[in-house]
């Protein structure tokens, strides 16, 4: 059984969790803000927000799998749902912006996103964003690739293989 947060349960004071300091952290979820400056600007701690969070994607998986729902956990589990909607519209803004750059021809554009999206084919792993279309960037193509990290991605992917056992 999944562990609940209903205050039900635990009793104690009333949730600082009100409906207008919801709006204002889906706001600034909408907006972009990090974590900490979004528990700072709702008045709270980021603990008490990270804790809200936790509750409300907790109880809202419990929902999920089946679980009875607490009707203490209603504000929390919107809150999250509506926190994640934010992020994700965000996420979309950022991406559109991103492709229209690259449909323009900005070359950082398409780097950074194949960079993001698929790393295993496209990614600097590790050395940073370059582009290899500026002449002070270019050298850096050409030269040996790095060998050490090629060494280490080929063992990890090699440990992950799981081979059938020998018949002895």
């Amino acid at each position: 059984m999944t562990k609940t947060f209903s205050s039900a349960a635990r009793g104690g004071r009333p949730t600082k969790l009100t409906p207008q300091r919801a709006d204002h952290i889906v706001k600034v979820a909408r907006a972009g803000l990090t974590v900490r400056l979004t528990a700072h600007y709702a008045g709270v701690s980021e603990r008490t927000y990270m804790t809200w969070m936790a509750r409300g994607r907790a109880a809202a998986e419990a929902r999920e799998s089946g679980e009875p729902a607490y009707p203490a956990d209603t504000p929390y589990v919107r809150l999250y749902e509506r926190v994640s909607e934010a992020r994700a519209h965000l996420a979309l803004k950022a991406l559109l912006q991103l492709e229209k750059r690259a449909d323009e021809g900005d070359t950082r554009a398409i780097i950074w996103k194949l960079d993001r999206l698929y790393r295993d084919d496209y990614g600097q792993q590790g050395i940073g964003l370059r582009d290899p279309w500026n002449e002070d960037d270019a050298e850096e193509y050409t030269v040996a690739p790095d060998l050490q990290a090629l060494a280490e991605r080929l063992q990890r992917n090699l440990l992950a293989v799981q081979y059938p056992p020998e018949d002895e």
